[in-house]
């Protein structure tokens, strides 16, 4: 199954595997807001439900990709991501039952991308908060390198210096020796 964990907190994935539907979850609401405008969104249309909700995979297939279990599926009703209070998604809650199997339930009302980040970040939310929201996405998102910053940059360019050096000596000595050899 390709999936991957990017470097703030992003996980991504096919699901279900060979399904091609690609659903990522982003731990923190600053990298879910920077990932925003660079994702890929998938926009909903009523007749076409998303397959993952036609079952949700049980509970084992979540913690053997190591990914959280989901609370909640999310497919962007607009057509582009604005901003965080007017974009809407259609969503499913997803119930777990003591067999592990994930049950879904539509919401009768759209509900702001803000809507989804204030529900996951307030501990007095209602009965049907989101925790771990996965939204759809057209493809898989590119990967992103992070950032050396200075301290990264300064130690790769000390690494590299020294593999210069050590190549250099390495040389000299391997032509001191055969020059000596009798």
């Amino acid at each position: 199954m390709p999936h991957y964990t990017d470097y703030n907190g992003g996980r991504f994935a096919e699901i279900p595997p060979g399904g091609g539907e690609f659903w990522g979850s982003v731990d923190t609401e600053n990298g879910l807001i920077a990932a925003s405008m660079t994702l890929d969104w998938t926009t909903y249309e009523s007749n076409s439900i998303p397959a993952v909700l036609s079952p949700v995979p049980n509970e084992a297939y979540w913690q053997g990709n190591q990914f959280p279990l989901p609370e909640v599926f999310a497919v962007m009703v607009d057509n582009s991501f604005t901003n965080a209070n007017n974009t809407d998604f259609r969503v499913w809650d997803v119930a777990w039952n003591p067999n592990g199997v994930g049950v879904p339930s539509p919401r009768p009302e759209t509900v702001s991308f803000q809507e989804l980040l204030d529900e996951a970040n307030d501990p007095l939310a209602p009965p049907h908060a989101a925790e771990q929201v996965y939204f759809q996405v057209n493809s898989l998102p590119p990967l992103a390198a992070p950032a050396l910053g200075l301290t990264g940059a300064l130690g790769l360019s000390v690494a590299l210096l020294g593999l210069v050096f050590f190549i250099s000596l390495r040389r000299k000595w391997s032509k001191d020796t055969a020059a000596t050899a009798p």
